[in-house]
């Protein structure tokens, strides 16, 4: 039978219910009989109502459509696990909407209603804050959910992360290791728990190595090339500056050095320089930016399994925490390998992602800050 237009009250009849029941059943209202929701979803999908999806979508209760909040598409990182998302979600016939926060709580929280609103099956979440409430509320429901490059310490939801804070450690320690002493460091958004494990690191790998940390050392980049610049002026105007800089990602690490070039700074020659995340412009022959590695694709997919499961309801009931392991990419700006054309030398060797269930505490059991 081809697709006919009928309304909620043919629908009705045709049921041998109410028109308020069929609008209730549409509005997947809990105060209706199973057999009577049966008895409508019957007549809506052999009727063609709807469009097939969103009949089916009534029957099954999923919609085949998931959300995916980023805080800022600009940030070369997002894109590379946007697209990874996305050819996933092509592969099993889902579709994904995509909100871009631009880091605002408030914009979030907007987005997050509207997805409900579309009734989409899980969201992936790149970008939550500690005082995140709609997030919490979320997680609270047993809403299917997935964070990726971010944990929240007091929300019990799925998580893809690298140990930031072993990362960071592991960055400051080649630097002190090409006799470094003075290394700053260019912070992004506080309330991130990346940016808080990244800079735990690279205060803790000072700490231990007996090196003072300076105030001034520290500078707000906010992960943005506009916040990196202007963290890059002032490092540019301190009178006896640091050797060195370790940048909270990448993205943050670009626009420092675009600062440092316009302070006529070399790099590595005055100010050696590290980033983090490894994104495909790292690699560039010009840049050849010193990094500490996410591998965006494997987190992506991972994710995308994660939040398939806990839809699927083949998820364990206790959350699952994904560490994968931080690697050192060293290229050209750290000045250990100047003569970078060829490829790459690891500080690390890939190693196998730890599981762990459920997610108590931050990663690799040290008390959050």
């Amino acid at each position: 039978m081809g697709e006919i237009r009928l309304s909620s009250k043919t629908i009705a009849a045709l049921a041998g219910v109410s028109q308020s029941t069929v609008s209730r059943v549409l509005n997947h209202h809990p105060n209706v009989r199973d057999s009577t929701r049966r008895r409508v979803l019957s007549v809506i999908e052999s009727l063609n109502y709807v469009p097939n999806s969103l009949a089916r979508s009534l029957v099954t209760g999923r919609t085949g459509v998931i959300g995916l909040v980023t805080s800022n598409i600009v940030n070369p990182f997002f894109p590379e696990f946007i697209a990874e998302i996305t050819t996933i979600a092509d592969q099993q016939n889902l579709s994904v909407i995509l909100c871009n926060t631009y880091y605002d709580p408030l914009h979030q929280a907007q987005y997050v209603r509207k997805l409900i609103e579309h009734r989409v099956d899980g969201i992936i979440f790149t970008t939550i804050m500690t005082t995140d409430t709609a997030v919490a509320d979320l997680a609270r429901k047993a809403f299917p959910l997935v964070f990726v490059n971010r944990y929240h310490p007091r929300v019990r939801a799925d998580t893809v992360v690298i140990d930031n804070y072993d990362g960071a450690i592991k960055a400051v320690n080649h630097f002190l290791d090409l006799g470094h002493r003075r290394i700053a460091y260019v912070r992004g958004i506080l309330d991130s728990t990346t940016n808080r494990d990244r800079e735990r690191g690279y205060r803790d790998a000072l700490r231990q190595a007996g090196i003072p940390l300076r105030r001034r050392d520290v500078l707000d980049g906010d992960f943005t090339l506009e916040g990196a610049y202007r963290a890059g002026t002032r490092f540019a105007q301190i009178p006896d500056r640091p050797t060195a800089a370790l940048c909270a990602d990448d993205h943050t690490a670009f626009g420092f050095l675009n600062a440092l070039s316009d302070h006529r700074l070399h790099v590595p020659e005055d100010v050696a320089v590290i980033g983090f995340d490894d994104v495909l412009q790292a690699s560039f022959r010009a840049i050849g930016l010193t990094t500490v590695r996410q591998p965006v694709h494997e987190m992506a997919r991972i994710a995308m399994d994660l939040l398939l499961d806990r839809i699927g309801g083949h998820a364990p009931k206790d959350s699952r925490l994904v560490v994968l392991p931080a690697e050192l990419v060293i290229r050209r700006t750290c000045g250990a390998n100047p003569a970078w054309p060829q490829g790459e030398v690891s500080g690390t060797e890939p190693q196998t992602p730890v599981v762990r269930r459920p997610v108590k505490t931050p990663l690799s059991g040290r008390r959050a800050s």
